[in-house]
């Protein structure tokens, strides 16, 4: 029997009289623990992390938004154009696309046609967003668009909030 390189017990695997292994099974064990953790720092590990969060917490916002907004009888009003759809069949239509995904003040309501074939309606969204928050909230919120990134840290607060949220909308 031939002996662990690493810690020199006596226990390494072998097969017909020969070692198929350098090490015993508790060294195996921990080495291929510590090539976990390794494979954890990696970049790419690190961005298919970041991925699966954030189409995780922005599934449970997007929810959260639609159905905030809906009425006691599970209709929600267009933020665009002021139409009337069930909160299932809205969207969560962005100001600023692809950043802040996560902000309330720019994130709302919106139909199927204003979000999708209308690319946002930016037009009827900006004037009704800019009436809201007037010119220091739009600069502020564009200023905010050109700052923040999310990290895994703040995708994973993100989906315990509002799965919080939504559980307190039923």
């Amino acid at each position: 029997m031939k002996s662990c390189k690493s810690c020199g017990l006596l226990n390494v695997r072998e097969r017909d009289g020969i070692a198929i292994s350098k090490w015993c099974s508790s060294c195996r064990q921990l080495k291929m623990t510590e090539k976990k953790e390794k494979h954890k720092l990696t970049k790419t590990f690190q961005k298919s992390l970041h991925k699966t969060l954030h189409k995780k917490a922005w599934k449970l916002f997007s929810e959260w938004i639609r159905r905030k907004d809906a009425t006691s009888g599970g209709l929600a009003i267009c933020y665009s154009c002021d139409s009337y759809l069930p909160w299932q069949d809205a969207h969560a239509g962005h100001f600023f696309h692809n950043k802040l995904d996560f902000d309330t003040r720019n994130v709302h309501v919106q139909d199927p046609k204003c979000n999708t074939y209308m690319h946002g309606n930016l037009a009827a969204y900006g004037v009704k967003l800019a009436q809201e928050l007037g010119v220091d909230g739009m600069q502020q919120l564009r200023t905010d668009s050109n700052t923040i990134k999310y990290t895994i840290e703040d995708l994973e607060r993100i989906i315990e909030e509002y799965t919080l949220r939504l559980k307190t909308l039923e």
